[in-house]
């Protein structure tokens, strides 16, 4: 299986909540598909959904708020031109509030 066979994953990460629901930093992970769709998970707020996306454009332009919210890359692009964004801390589990910020 190629690297653009299998699906690459992502967290979106929230700088600021307009809405005081999701908190800041790590709200979702995702995954995006060779085919375009995506999917995201979230890992914060009351309620936690997995929804299927026609494309990560669509999920940014949903749930970004205007630069508020942006997708951070966890696994390289199928070329050079797409790497892996650098995160200070870890990223592999949702800790049971979320990563709701206090």
């Amino acid at each position: 299986m190629s690297r653009t066979e299998i699906p690459r994953r992502f967290a979106l990460r929230r700088d600021r909540d307009r809405s005081g629901v999701s908190g800041t930093g790590i709200v979702a992970y995702g995954t995006a598909y060779a085919g375009g769709a995506a999917t995201l998970a979230w890992c914060s707020g009351p309620v936690r959904s997995v929804t299927v996306f026609a494309s990560v454009d669509d999920i940014e332009q949903i749930h970004g708020h205007g630069g508020d919210s942006v997708v951070v890359w966890l696994d390289p692009g199928a070329t050079d031109e797409e790497p892996v964004t650098p995160w200070p801390g870890p990223l592999l589990r949702c800790p049971p509030d979320g990563f709701k910020s206090r």
